[in-house]
């Protein structure tokens, strides 16, 4: 799908630099003509003073005035919160930098230089969102399904997958899943329910092949996968061998309103770290699928329930020019994954609302770590409960590196924007890493959108007012949702699609 390119862009960032230049004095302006720039003396201090502007929007100009930074850019990094910044020149004395993408409000600007230790400079810089919400597509208060143009199509979209061509899929309740199209103003049916597609099976893409991947919520060994460019063609795989590698065999916990509640398998991904694909069941067994051999491995094991929200972080380090760098190191973030736990009746209590992550590459148990003790969860009321029973559900057994990221235990859902300890999820459903790391989130029970610095750990809301439910289009201070549940986001995090799950609508946000 071809997007409006915003060709006014060049002309403002050389206004904003005209501007940023024209705001010094005349004096000073001479004085900073007449020398030459300054490198960097190791035996002197960094001093970071001020920056100026105090607001503005990706991609503006701030210059950041102070001593001692030098002239060799490439030892200059400066941060707006986690997020590092482009440095465009330094003279010494002020650096020109190109803002990165932030969360809104107020960001801590800081600078280092070589190997000195980072110094923030006072004040915050105020990063300002504009975001417009529109709806994509949608017309039907029902559970009927029908194919047609994006206004007339009827569905009740649930979660949405988008590929680098724009096709954007959206699964709909006990029906099937659609392609959509914006250039094409169409939506069509490409696979049914009898066929074998489950609306809770989240869809997502492969970032190498640009396959469809597909789990499922009543077999546990069977996979989907479609292949759009050969005509969307679908293929049904299945686990030819498991190594349970000492943890028990995730049973069946039976039929309940349709789905097994321990074979269901509702993200099947493939991890860029190291090339295997993966999937956690409900029964809370994490398992890693050889793409070839079909093999599963059960990796380790996370609490039971059903987790909407799971994905890989798709974070890696740029360079100056900022390019991706394939590290493939231990520090790599892309074998981090990131999984919510909704409030599913499912779901044990003790873990509803929260977020965690944990590391694809972790052979240790909590009970390593802590030989001779007993995980608190053991004893908390409605820590396991229905069928998980079967698979021997035992805390003690949980993989060593999972952790509490958002959330406190104990603290029950509600609403609070902040830092990860001390904010608060209500029913979160899916989620979307863009390529900076920042993760996009379905807030179902508070009816909007929130976005998480995963680098500065912060939690905001970009769209939809708190613990109000409506459908109003417009602007991101004004906008509506009814219990979102699907969200998926392009790369660059500047187009995100939100499965807008009671107002039977598929929106669309664009963030400037």
């Amino acid at each position: 799908m071809k997007h409006l390119k915003f060709k006014t862009l060049n002309r403002l960032a050389l206004f904003s630099v005209t501007l940023m230049f024209s705001m010094m004095s005349c004096e000073e302006k001479n004085d900073a003509d007449n020398k030459e720039s300054i490198p960097f003396d190791p035996q002197k201090p960094v001093v970071a003073a001020s920056f100026e502007p105090a607001e503005g929007r990706i991609r503006d100009y701030v210059m950041i005035n102070g001593d001692n930074f030098g002239n060799d850019v490439s030892a200059i990094k400066v941060f707006f919160n986690a997020t590092e910044a482009k440095v465009i020149s330094s003279t010494g004395s002020r650096i020109l930098v190109v803002v990165p993408r932030c969360l809104a409000g107020d960001t801590e600007v800081s600078v280092q230089v070589a190997d000195k230790e980072r110094q923030k400079l006072p004040g915050a810089f105020f990063y300002k969102v504009s975001a417009q919400v529109t709806t994509l597509a949608g017309n039907s208060g029902t559970f009927d399904i029908s194919s047609g143009t994006l206004d007339k199509a009827i569905f009740r979209a649930t979660y949405l997958a988008v590929d680098a061509e724009y096709n954007l899929y959206a699964t709909v309740q006990d029906q099937g899943l659609l392609l959509l199209n914006e250039e094409q103003n169409s939506v069509r049916l490409i696979m049914t329910f009898d066929e074998g597609f489950d609306h809770r099976a989240i869809p997502r893409i492969h970032p190498q092949t640009g396959e469809l991947l597909c789990g499922s919520e009543r077999d546990r060994d069977r996979f989907i996968i479609i292949n759009p460019a050969n005509g969307w063609d679908t293929k049904m795989k299945f686990i030819k061998n498991w190594n349970l590698n000492g943890y028990p065999e995730p049973f069946s916990g039976g039929s309940q309103n349709g789905y097994d509640p321990n074979w269901a398998h509702y993200g099947f991904m493939f991890c860029e770290w190291d090339g295997m694909y993966y999937t956690r069941y409900s029964c809370g067994h994490i398992v890693r699928i050889h793409p070839e051999t079909w093999e599963a491995t059960v990796v380790g094991r996370t609490p039971p329930g059903a987790c909407y929200g799971i994905g890989f972080n798709t974070y890696t380090e740029r360079d100056q020019n900022g390019n991706r760098i394939n590290l493939l190191t231990e520090t790599d973030r892309r074998k981090e994954l990131w999984i919510s736990y909704n409030n599913d009746l499912s779901t044990p209590a003790y873990w509803q609302g929260k977020i965690f992550t944990v590391d694809i590459t972790d052979t240790q148990k909590w009970s390593d770590l802590h030989p001779g003790e007993t995980h608190e969860a053991n004893a908390a009321t409605n820590a396991f409960a229905g069928p998980w029973t079967t698979v021997n559900t035992d805390y003690n057994q949980l993989m060593s590196s999972f952790k509490l990221k958002i959330g406190r235990i104990g603290e029950g859902n509600g609403y609070r924007d902040g830092t990860f300890d001390i904010a608060r999820i209500n029913n979160p459903r899916a989620m979307s890493f863009d390529d900076d790391g920042n993760l996009f989130l379905g807030d179902h029970g508070n009816h909007c959108i929130r976005q998480i610095d995963t680098k500065a750990e912060l939690v905001t809301t970009l769209v939809g007012i708190p613990q109000s439910s409506g459908y109003v289009d417009g602007a991101r201070e004004s906008a509506k949702f009814a219990n979102p549940h699907g969200i998926v986001t392009n790369q660059e995090g500047n187009i995100i699609y939100v499965g807008d799950y009671n107002n039977y609508k598929i929106r669309k946000i664009t963030i400037e």
